[in-house]
C-alpha cells in the first residue's frame, strides 16, 4: 500500500535551541520533551500529544516522566508558544509553531492525517510521486529540476533528471581505431606493441618464467592483440 501520510523520521535540530529564551524558560524535562516529539512529529509537524500516549513513544525508560509530569510539561510547551495544543474529537494533538521555519529541508513532505489547528494555515506537500494532498500548497522555497517552483500537490514528483548524459558503449569498429591511435587528440604516436617474450628497448630479456607469465596475460587480455585480433574483438 503506497504511503499517504507523513510519518515520524529523523528531523533538523539547530544550535540555537541552546539558547532559545523560549526552551530555557521550561524545565529541563520539558526541553528534553520537545526534542522527543520533534522526532515524533509527521511531516507537517503534527504529533499525538495524550500523556500516555507520549509516555509509550517518547519516554519509554524514564521513570520521572510520569503522565501528569508529561502533561505539565507539554502546558509549559505551550504557554511559551513553542507548540500549540489543541483537540480533535477524542485525540490531544500538538503542533509545532516554527515547523517549516527548521524543517523545510525534507526530501518530500506528505499530508498529516490529523486535521490542522484552528487557524493554521501553513500546510505544504512537494515531492510526492502522486497527487495525494487535495488542498495543501507547495513549499515556494523549494525548486524542481528546472529551477522553477514545484507545482502543486506534488505534481512534479519523479521527475529525476542525471547531471550530465550517459554515454553509449562504443562499438568494436571504434574500439579499434581507438587502440589503433585515430581517434586520438594527442599529437604523440601510440606506444608502440610489447614484444613477445622480451622488454621495450633491447632490454635484457624475460626469465622463462615471466615469458609465461607474459604469454598467459597477452592471451587473457586483448588489449595487447594486433592486427586482425582487434578488429575480431568484441
Amino acid at each position: 500500500m503506497a504511503k499517504q501520510y507523513g510519518t515520524p523520521g529523523p528531523r533538523a535540530l539547530y544550535p540555537d535551541a541552546c539558547t532559545s529564551p523560549s526552551l530555557a524558560a521550561c524545565d529541563p524535562l520539558a526541553q528534553l520533551l520537545f526534542d522527543r516529539l520533534l522526532v515524533l512529529a509527521d511531516d507537517q509537524g503534527r504529533v499525538q500529544t495524550d500523556p500516555f500516549w507520549v509516555k509509550a513513544n517518547a519516554f519509554p525508560f524514564v521513570s520521572e516522566a510520569t503522565p501528569r509530569r508529561i502533561r505539565s510539561w507539554i502546558a509549559q510547551l505551550s504557554e511559551h508558544e513553542l507548540l500549540i495544543s489543541y483537540t480533535t474529537g477524542n485525540v490531544e494533538l500538538g503542533q509545532f509553531v516554527t515547523w517549516w521555519k527548521r524543517q523545510a529541508g525534507q526530501r518530500r513532505a506528505y499530508p498529516s492525517r490529523w486535521p490542522a489547528p484552528p487557524g493554521w494555515d501553513q500546510d505544504r506537500t512537494y515531492g510526492l510521486p502522486t497527487d495525494q494532498s487535495p488542498g495543501a500548497q507547495a513549499d515556494p522555497k523549494r525548486t524542481n529540476s528546472a529551477g522553477n517552483p514545484p507545482a502543486e500537490r506534488g505534481q512534479d514528483a519523479g521527475n529525476v533528471r542525471a547531471g550530465r548524459p550517459q554515454s553509449a558503449r562504443p562499438d568494436s569498429a571504434s574500439r579499434a581505431r581507438f587502440r589503433a591511435g585515430a581517434d586520438s587528440d594527442s599529437t604523440t604516436p601510440p606506444n608502440p606493441p610489447r614484444p613477445r617474450g622480451g622488454r621495450r628497448n633491447g632490454a635484457k630479456p624475460l626469465s622463462p618464467r615471466a615469458q609465461a607469465l607474459d604469454a598467459l596475460m597477452e592471451r587473457d587480455d586483448p588489449v595487447e592483440a594486433e592486427g586482425d585480433e582487434v578488429a575480431a574483438w568484441r
